[in-house]
């Protein structure tokens, strides 16, 4: 979320475009940078990390409401398939 915030906050500042979080397009690894966070810890934490900077839209825009309780648990699809690929490396 923080890459998208930076790298396309101009993009998302115009008003057709819809910022939604979606747990599809989370990173695969158990890495500590790639796991997530409950979605209450999420809107908190990112309003406390932008809150002195200005990403050119209101943080209100995005919206968590594909953030479901165990989204980062990394058992989807693409998780198991990573870790079934980097198993044979």
């Amino acid at each position: 979320m923080q890459t998208a915030i930076i790298a396309f906050g101009p993009t998302i500042a115009r008003p057709e475009v819809q910022y939604i979080v979606t747990p599809l397009a989370q990173e695969v690894s158990d890495f500590k940078c790639d796991t997530g966070h409950p979605k209450e810890e999420l809107q908190r934490s990112i309003r406390e990390l932008f809150e002195n900077e200005n990403v050119g839209f209101d943080l209100e825009k995005i919206n968590y409401d594909l953030v479901e309780e165990g989204w980062n648990n990394k058992v989807s699809l693409p998780c198991q398939q990573f870790k079934s690929l980097t198993a044979l490396i």
